[in-house]
């Protein structure tokens, strides 16, 4: 992942002008792949590119939010980070952004879907799936097996989004049913302000 990999250059290398420098050209390439002439799915060689289209790019760049979480809670783990301050973080993300972005798939998407349309169902059970595991870690910071499920779970949720649930909306709505999308996602980005950042810890 073209992100995760800027993220741990600025962190590893010893001259910070350079760092600085490798990251910028490094985040220009990747903000060109996500939001520019390229596609907006995380892919792998099995997944062909689709453009997203620009309705859904709010949603999807709260995706690379959503997968760069799963890594900060992957390498609170590799640096051996006490497990309660990863669930904290974890927590505070869902709280402050998981949550609104969830809220909008479903007033925003969802409602334009048949109630037996199966990738409505699919992505409704998923949202209840995270927002349990949410609330057991809430009960109990302290459980490592709690928060490497909610990783797994989180990754996988967004991978069914960007490669099944938003293709086959693209496919499903016609252009003035997205636009309508478009106008109602807000697409702004909650202030991250959270002191303890583990996952850059040396």
């Amino acid at each position: 992942m073209m992100y995760f990999i800027v993220v741990q250059v600025v962190f590893d290398l010893k001259d910070p002008k350079k760092g600085k420098l490798v990251a910028k050209s490094l985040l220009k390439n990747v903000n060109n792949y996500l939001y520019g002439d390229q596609t907006m799915e995380f892919m792998s060689s099995h997944h062909p590119p689709q453009k997203r289209h620009p309705a859904l790019i709010p949603l999807s760049k709260d995706h690379h939010q959503g997968l760069l979480l799963c890594w900060k809670i992957r390498q609170g783990f590799d640096k051996n980070i006490e497990v309660d301050r990863i669930s904290k973080y974890l927590v505070y993300f869902f709280d402050v952004h998981l949550t609104a972005h969830f809220k909008e798939e479903e007033e925003v998407l969802l409602t334009k879907l048949d109630d037996d349309d199966a990738y409505k169902q699919d992505t409704y059970y998923q949202h209840e799936e995270i927002r349990s595991l949410i609330d057991e870690i809430r009960q109990n910071l302290q459980d490592e097996k709690l928060v490497h499920q909610f990783e797994k779970k989180l990754e996988a949720h967004i991978r069914f989004e960007e490669r099944k649930l938003f293709p086959y909306l693209q496919g499903l709505f016609d252009e003035k049913t997205l636009q309508e999308v478009g106008h109602l996602i807000e697409g702004k980005e909650a202030a991250e302000d959270w002191p303890d950042v583990f996952w850059a810890r040396k």
